[in-house]
């Protein structure tokens, strides 16, 4: 059904491309770049992380479309929904501000390229967030209505589907707030190098 397309399209994006793309740039960066960029020199840090980020624009992509394509014209004020309302603004966020960011042009001064990442990392980090709040708010909705296309979750599911949405969301926010954790030294024991 609609319903479960779109929860595993955003599940497989948010929940598991995304944080591990999040936690890769945060924690293993000087590791790829140490142990495994010496012996497979194709194989970078960021070569990995596109990897991961690729398939999340993707998947929110075809997660945010298959729902319109399968809702007749009438059932549209779903989409006025605070559920929809985050992820419309975290499918933006994800499919173009942060290819945008991520992108920086060759020919800018290295400072501007320092901000534009920086600025990269925190909008990545604020989509993470707001994915964790799209996803909270998916399963309310879930739970507390009929679906203009018919689904809707038997309230004996209710329970099991919270405590699912609690761990995924978990997998969201958990990057995000270790990604804040001071640690010793840049680039030493896996930690975060600082962005060139």
């Amino acid at each position: 059904s609609v319903l479960f397309v779109h929860v595993l399209c955003m599940v497989a994006a948010h929940a598991l491309f995304s944080p591990l793309s999040v936690l890769l740039v945060t924690f293993c960066r000087g590791f790829i770049a140490r142990h495994v960029t010496r012996h497979v020199r194709e194989v970078t840090w960021l070569r990995v992380h596109l990897s991961l980020q690729v398939p999340t624009a993707a998947v929110t992509a075809l997660g945010v479309v298959v729902p319109f394509a399968f809702l007749a014209p009438p059932s549209f004020s779903h989409f006025a929904t605070t559920h929809s309302l985050v992820g419309a603004a975290v499918f933006v966020l994800v499919c173009f501000v942060q290819p945008a960011l991520g992108l920086p042009d060759e020919a800018a001064a290295a400072a501007e390229r320092r901000r534009t990442l920086r600025t990269h990392s925190v909008v990545g980090r604020l989509a993470l967030l707001l994915a964790f709040a799209a996803l909270l708010s998916g399963v309310a909705l879930v739970t507390a209505e009929e679906l203009p296309y018919g689904d809707v979750l038997p309230p004996s599911l209710a329970p099991y589907a919270w405590g699912v949405a609690l761990l995924l969301s978990a997998s969201c926010a958990l990057p995000v707030l270790w990604s804040f954790v001071p640690r010793g030294g840049a680039g030493r024991g896996g930690g975060p190098t600082p962005v060139q």
